[in-house]
């Protein structure tokens, strides 16, 4: 897991991790448990370049309200 690289994002006060695909693969349990009780973000990278990200519920549950209610303000 030496692969993780990490960073803290201060404006936000929540940690974001930038790992790649692979290390990803290789452990996934441990980083699904920083996201799930740690509440960390994490962007998952493949050769340097972001693929995708995983957040927790919470974060979920409020991009999903954001996008809900920019849809009822066209």
């Amino acid at each position: 897991m030496e692969n993780r690289e990490k960073r803290t994002v201060q404006a936000i006060g929540v940690e974001e991790e930038s790992v790649d695909l692979w290390a990803f693969i290789e452990g996934a349990i441990g980083f699904l448990s920083d996201v799930t009780h740690g509440g960390t973000r994490l962007v998952i990278t493949f050769e340097g370049k972001p693929l995708g990200c995983v957040v927790c519920m919470a974060d979920l549950d409020r991009l999903q309200a954001a996008d809900n209610k920019k849809g009822e303000n066209p």
